[in-house]
């Protein structure tokens, strides 16, 4: 095989050609102060709307914090970050030891037996 010519290369070309900008439509002032004023109006509904979603908001974790008599930093932050059972549960690789230990436990739970004795029980199978 023939060493490669690095001279007889041809020039490298970019991979898509650059996009050339479409002309926008020049408005007239009037069209151009109604557009304005639409964007205004469009934008002031959605902060209104944050505004009311975040005091709703806040006025739950005032409520959830008063009934089950915890702080409202605690209540807020299992609310925003994410902390709570629902949302933060863990992933476990199922394998059939897993798969076993798990019917045991709940076989042992329904007899009437403690999860800790249960657990203990299933250990001493192996």
């Amino acid at each position: 095989m023939p060493p490669k010519s690095y001279i007889a290369r041809r020039p490298l070309q970019p991979i898509q050609p650059v996009k050339e900008r479409a002309p926008c439509p020049k408005l007239s002032k009037e069209a151009q102060a109604a557009l304005n004023a639409q964007q205004k109006a469009k934008s002031e509904a959605y902060n209104q709307a944050l505004d009311d979603a975040n005091k709703a908001i806040s006025d739950i974790i005032e409520n959830v914090a008063v009934t089950h008599k915890k702080c409202l930093h605690r209540v807020e932050s299992t609310l925003h970050m994410g902390r709570d059972p629902i949302t933060n549960q863990q992933r476990s690789k199922l394998t059939p030891w897993n798969a076993f230990a798990r019917t045991k436990v709940k076989e042992l739970r329904e007899q009437g037996i403690g999860e800790f004795v249960a657990a203990s029980k299933i250990i001493c199978l192996q």
